[in-house]
């Protein structure tokens, strides 16, 4: 058949030898056990022919109809079959990829579904992995020798060593294992908290120093290791320096070019790993105490501010709509706060502020606080001792009793307070006019009336208003010719009748004083 190799290699030839060949151009008489030199001699001590194998890894192949020598090929060639015929060619792709010894490969090989078969022993069938995954997963096996587990296995409940599971039904323990979970230790102890759940997803052993206490971060994540690169996100804080020969060896660690020279300070480290020259200029040299010129600005979080233990962070939150500017007073001191209470020491001098509406407020021993822009509010009260008027001394304004103010220690009367005047002028309210039909006396108005030039008939009305018990009303008419007159019956004489009209050029006068129901009146005519 073609294709049909036999190799020059003895350790490739069946202990029982093989039988003569028919095969045109070679003879093998007989059984063939050994090989000397470059003739194959006859078990029996019979005749032999020549090795037409000249070189270690050549093979005698059928090829086309003819048994031929195929010499060995190149390095980096494989033996297959292409068109149909045996020879050596290289493979398609690149890569460090040899399949002709043993691998010890860079980077990732990929093979396509059902490309990567694995032969069983007896060469008679193939094994293959079957990927279902949506995106790329990392397997890990153990780090022994095995047999790898399936489901009908796990169905079957195999005897599996050293089994990891989630959440499995156990079943009853038998032997020395409790649930299936063996336990190899008679020393150590394992404690875990009520309600606390330990999940080790991978084989893994823990090594470290007898009663030493590793904390883990306080949410999810993934633990950083000392013995490869690892990637952090976030912000990262490091209570010391990281330690390290240069920054030029770090440089070329990361992947980047080295300054020239090392230690130029005109270069910083890019995030690529590659050093350059900042697109604008400045003088922040971290390194030493700053005299900077122009303006630094660093983004939200940024900038932070160890204390002086070393252990927290503080930084400034800036919930500006615009820029702004803040000065420091020129003396050294603690900053104020809005969100808590806060004590001053010395002299405070605050400008124009807007206090609000505290919720309460202790003022001691202050002077010169000017009355504007008091709230006016009928449910917070002012309580002060006395009031000096007008910054001075001499116009004091201070309680004397309930309801009862006093300036410089005299009561002020008010209108429902009932006190003694001495010495008091009273304005009388008075009212004038000329002429009119009516005269309504109106007693929130005056308690005089005048009219002076009474031309027409005249009807003196009630008067106007809620009187009180005594008070008085002074009525005086004056007219050039008689006129009728009118008086309202709440007008009372005494003695004689009312006169039905004015005397001509004479004034007409009537004195009335309030009794609680009437006016008692006493009238007059005079030149």
């Amino acid at each position: 058949m073609d294709n049909n190799i036999l190799p020059r290699d003895q350790n490739h030839i069946p202990a029982a030898g093989f039988e003569s060949s028919t095969t045109p151009g070679l003879v093998l008489p007989g059984r063939i056990n050994e090989i000397t030199g470059r003739i194959l001699v006859n078990a029996t001590g019979g005749g032999g022919f020549p090795d037409p194998l000249t070189t270690n890894g050549d093979i005698i192949a059928r090829i086309s109809g003819v048994t031929t020598r195929l010499p060995q090929g190149a390095d980096g060639t494989v033996l297959g079959v292409v068109a149909g015929l045996l020879q050596y060619f290289t493979p398609s792709g690149s890569g460090d990829m040899v399949l002709a010894n043993a691998q010890t490969n860079t980077g990732a090989k990929t093979f396509n579904d059902t490309t990567l078969l694995l032969r069983n022993v007896a060469n008679t069938f193939n094994g293959s992995f079957l990927n279902t995954n949506t995106a790329n997963r990392v397997y890990t096996l153990q780090n022994r020798a095995g047999t790898l587990a399936d489901d009908t296995d796990l169905a079957l409940k195999a005897n599996l060593v050293s089994p990891s599971f989630t959440t499995p039904t156990l079943g009853v323990a038998l032997a020395t294992s409790i649930n299936g979970l063996i336990i190899t230790t008679t020393t150590g102890t394992l404690t875990l908290a009520s309600s606390k759940v330990f999940t080790v997803n991978n084989t893994i052993t823990l090594a470290g120093t007898d009663a030493t206490v590793m904390t883990f971060p306080t949410t999810s994540a993934t633990i950083a290791r000392t013995d490869s690169a690892n990637t952090f996100t976030g912000v990262q804080t490091f209570s010391t320096p990281i330690a390290t020969t240069s920054v030029a060896t770090m440089s070329a660690t990361v992947g980047g070019g080295v300054p020239t020279p090392p230690n130029n300070t005109t270069t910083f480290l890019r995030g690529d790993g590659t050093f350059a020259t900042p697109a604008v200029g400045g003088d922040m040299v971290l390194a030493s105490a700053q005299t900077n010129t122009g303006a630094k600005t660093f983004n939200a979080t940024t900038l932070l501010l160890r204390n002086v233990a070393n252990s927290f962070n503080g930084s400034f939150t800036n919930t500006n709509t615009a820029d702004r500017i803040y000065t420091l007073p020129d003396a050294a001191g603690t900053v104020a706060s809005i969100s808590f209470a806060q004590t001053f020491t010395g002299v405070q001098t605050f400008v124009a502020p807007v206090l609000g509406t505290p919720t309460s407020a202790t003022l001691t021993n202050a002077t010169g606080l000017p009355i504007s822009g008091l709230v006016n509010s009928t449910s917070l009260a002012l309580g002060l001792g006395t009031i000096e008027l007008g910054n001075a001394s001499d116009t004091t304004l201070s309680r004397s009793a309930a309801g009862v103010l006093a300036v410089e220690g005299v009561v002020v009367p008010t209108i429902s307070s009932t006190s003694t005047f001495t010495n008091k002028r009273v304005n009388p309210r008075t009212n004038s006019t000329t002429n009119a039909a009516t005269l309504a006396p109106d007693l929130s108005a005056a308690n005089v009336y005048f009219r002076t030039t009474q031309t027409e008939t005249l009807t003196i009305s009630a008067p106007i208003g809620t009187p009180v018990i005594g008070e008085t009303l002074y009525l005086e008419v004056s007219s050039v010719a008689a006129q009728t007159l009118t008086i309202n019956a709440t007008y009372v004489v005494f003695g004689a009748a009312f006169p039905a009209s004015t005397t001509a050029g004479k004034s007409f006068m009537l004195t009335c004083t309030f009794n609680g129901t009437n006016w008692r009146t006493t009238w007059a005519s005079q030149v």
